[in-house]
């Protein structure tokens, strides 16, 4: 990313921007926005390769009980028939939209949860892995939800 920021930073200065006179041509925009443009879908290209597609996204539910002081929970995701032992799986506290009234529960959760995947079976008929949650300040009670993502 250093090389990318830098090559961006040249950019900027071949077409005067960071320059002390400000004078910005034409043609020398064109040619810093196509070479922008080669570099950045180079950038895409190359994460595209890395990451891969990410076929399966889903949902479950940490429930840490009623008992105030519940610092870890954990819940199992069964169902995904394809998942092995090197499939790249992260879960996250999904964060709803600043209007949604569980936002800040949402957050809270989502800041003070370490959440970790791992536990991967594929046994034939039956799949899963295991969502582990501690958390990282003190204590929760009720349930969290959960956004998962299984790359295969």
């Amino acid at each position: 990313m250093l090389t990318t920021n830098n090559t961006i930073g040249a950019l900027l200065g071949t077409v005067g921007i960071v320059s002390s006179n400000y004078l910005l041509t034409t043609p020398s925009i064109t040619a810093a926005l196509s070479t922008l443009d080669t570099t950045l879908h180079g950038v895409a290209t190359a994460l595209t390769a890395t990451i891969g597609t990410i076929p399966i996204v889903g949902t479950a539910t940490l429930d840490f009980g009623s008992t105030p002081g519940t610092t870890a929970s954990v819940v199992v995701s069964m169902g995904v028939s394809t998942i092995s032992s090197t499939s790249y799986i992260d879960a996250r506290v999904p964060i709803p939209v600043d209007t949604d009234p569980t936002f800040n529960n949402c957050m809270m959760a989502a800041i003070a949860l370490k959440i970790v995947c791992g536990n991967v079976l594929n046994s034939g008929s039956v799949s899963s892995f295991t969502i582990y949650a501690t958390s990282m300040i003190g204590g929760f009670t009720g349930t969290v939800p959960i956004q998962y993502i299984c790359k295969l």
